[in-house]
């Protein structure tokens, strides 16, 4: 499968005219692998104090009881 990934890369990266991935080390290697900068966009969410959901008190279990019907 790397193979693979590999042949898409040399075919597809030196006819592109803008180079993006993932993370500043993956960055790093490609542009040493191919001369060229590729720019940084993380496939990661930013979360801010703001969008965390706010805690929910523990929910308390309702007593079961079982009865028999005659």
């Amino acid at each position: 499968m790397q193979r693979l990934w590999r042949w898409v890369e040399q075919f597809i990266v030196p006819h592109a005219t803008r180079a993006y991935t993932v993370g500043p080390a993956l960055a790093a290697l490609l542009e040493q692998r191919y001369g060229r900068r590729f720019e940084v966009i993380r496939n990661i969410s930013r979360l801010t104090d703001e969008e965390l959901p706010q805690p929910q008190p523990p929910r308390r279990l309702a007593a079961l009881s079982c009865t028999r019907v005659p």
